[in-house]
């Protein structure tokens, strides 16, 4: 497969923007600060309803000004055998669990398939000879077994029959975290066993 190399700016796009979607951004932005390395922009939609709609009818898509050698990560929710959906929970707060860890808990699920975040991507403006997509959500390069492709095939298609003719779209294998000593990784278990790897050593790439 090769290395995931990036051209341009680097964005980090939180479909829905809750804190706990940010939390995960800013510790993607904190491990990068301490590498001395450039911290990457943050696009957060906490617009819903007739704002979201009002915003976007006088041009004011979320991702009007991705440039098409720019890379986007897309952070949000699915699930770690493979997802059906991707989203975030809305007004999820951080409480403690059963064994005393906190975690974020609650909230309204806001989710899309695989067809509607492509029309979800088109609405807010990403261009359409835009290249470089990567869906930083668990199992989004895995196959679910209720479904015949992976997530980020299916968005892949989707997009393609938008016209967005030159997109390519990652998808992870396994568990995505934002940070796990200095790094995003993927908890990637090829043969059983579950490793903790940097995200460019488990991941599959639809072009």
């Amino acid at each position: 497969k090769g290395g995931l190399e990036m051209a341009g700016i680097t964005y980090l796009y939180l479909p829905v923007g809750t804190a706990e979607m940010l939390e995960f951004a800013n510790e993607w932005n904190a491990d990068l600060k301490t590498r001395n390395q450039p911290e990457c922009p943050i696009i957060s939609n906490s617009s819903s309803g007739g704002s979201k709609v009002m915003r976007r009818l006088f041009g004011n898509g979320l991702l009007n000004l991705i440039g098409t050698s720019d890379t986007l990560f897309v952070i949000a929710h699915g699930a770690a055998n493979g997802s059906r959906q991707i989203g975030a929970e809305r007004g999820a707060t951080k409480q403690y669990n059963a064994r005393g860890i906190l975690e974020w808990d609650g909230g309204q699920m806001k989710s899309w398939t695989a067809e509607a975040f492509a029309k979800h991507l088109q609405k807010e403006g990403l261009r359409s000879d835009f290249v470089d997509l990567r869906l930083f959500a668990c199992g989004s390069g895995l196959t679910p077994e209720t479904a015949k492709i992976p997530f980020a095939e299916a968005l892949f298609r989707a997009l393609r029959k938008l016209a967005y003719a030159r997109i390519e779209v990652t998808g992870y294998l396994g568990a995505t975290r934002t940070s796990f000593l200095g790094t995003p990784v993927v908890e990637y278990a090829p043969r059983g066993g579950v490793t903790m790897v940097p995200i460019h050593e488990a991941y599959i790439r639809y072009t």
